[in-house]
């Protein structure tokens, strides 16, 4: 069990080194009792049934609610602290009637309802984690899931079939006409790797993750949603479901060209834009997708926030030229 924990921390530990410009936590459950997150109200989408790995998170407090399939416990609230480049490790934990967060790097507990100044996680010794099993009591003994599947490294394409904006050689960015130009024939359909996470039927789950800028003291809260009259509703979460699931297994050279052919006809909020986004390997390769779909957002006001999807300053200062009005 210590050893799977390890591998799972060393693994997290990994993607946020190389991560650079954003934070990470993995709240990890039992096995018989799958769960659900809600980040700022709003449903994160599940691939397992009894862990999260929440990404792409800017350093602050984040809030977040546990709530359990079939209702079968009260849901729970909890703050944590989101250090800057780094991640978190949690244990969702149930001790008689009451559920808390167990931190499996700094060996402490958050409980249910606590505030951002009882997650003290500075004050905690960093040392090998140990996890105090005997306390770990919830609704099932048997083994936990100890290991998450890392998603497949992403490998720079040889070939560009589909074509995709280049950065002016100016130092000042401005934005280009140019539109990706799509080959009339279908990729292949790919079929995922035999040790990916078992998706759960029937589940509508499905939000953005957080890579904004969180205020000294406090928590970034979503603006009121403005829609777009051209595109005023998104496509149902049954539909960009199976729209996501046959993207990610595209090869990494096809995905781009998939995600544009699905552009004409259907309409996105800017939470789908953000997970089909990520997906994609490089800037130049997001860019062009998020310029090509933006017309397309029935909540454009929230697209600026996409902005942290971006790397450089040279692809955020095209991203912002971009939402200017012309």
């Amino acid at each position: 069990m210590l050893r799977h924990l390890a591998l799972i921390i060393c693994s997290l530990c990994f993607t946020a080194v190389n991560a650079q410009h954003f934070s990470y936590v993995y709240i990890q459950g039992d096995k018989e009792t799958p769960f659900y997150v809600k980040y700022e109200n709003e449903m994160l989408p599940r691939f397992g049934k009894n862990y999260y790995i929440i990404s792409e998170l800017a350093p602050g407090p984040m809030n977040i609610e546990v709530l359990f399939q079939q209702n079968v416990y009260p849901s729970q609230k909890f703050t944590i602290n989101v250090p800057e480049n780094g991640f978190r490790g949690f244990l969702l934990t149930k001790k008689g009637a009451d559920f808390s967060l167990y931190d499996i790097h700094r060996q402490f507990y958050i409980a249910e309802g606590n505030k951002a100044a009882d997650d003290n996680y500075k004050a905690h010794m960093v040392g090998t984690p140990t996890v105090p099993v005997d306390d770990i009591t919830q609704t099932s003994s048997e083994p936990r899931p100890t290991a998450v599947n890392k998603p497949a490294p992403t490998t720079k394409p040889k070939s560009k079939p589909v074509a995709v904006v280049k950065p002016p050689k100016t130092s000042t960015p401005k934005p280009t006409k140019t539109v990706a130009k799509i080959p009339a024939t279908k990729p292949a359909k790919g079929s995922p790797a035999n040790n990916d996470p078992v998706f759960i039927d029937n589940v509508e789950l499905k939000s953005e993750r957080s890579g904004n800028t969180v205020p000294a003291g406090g928590v970034v809260k979503n603006k009121l949603a403005i829609v777009n009259s051209d595109c005023p509703t998104a496509m149902s979460n049954e539909a960009f479901d199976r729209l996501y699931q046959k993207a990610v297994t595209r090869s990494t050279t096809g995905k781009l060209k998939y995600l544009l052919e699905k552009i004409d006809g259907n309409c996105f909020t800017s939470n789908q834009v953000r997970q089909l986004t990520q997906i994609l390997p490089g800037d130049n390769e997001r860019y062009t997708y998020m310029k090509k779909i933006y017309p397309r957002v029935t909540d454009q006001s929230a697209f600026q926030r996409l902005e942290n999807l971006l790397t450089t300053e040279e692809w955020k200062g095209y991203f912002r030229s971009m939402l200017q009005p012309q």
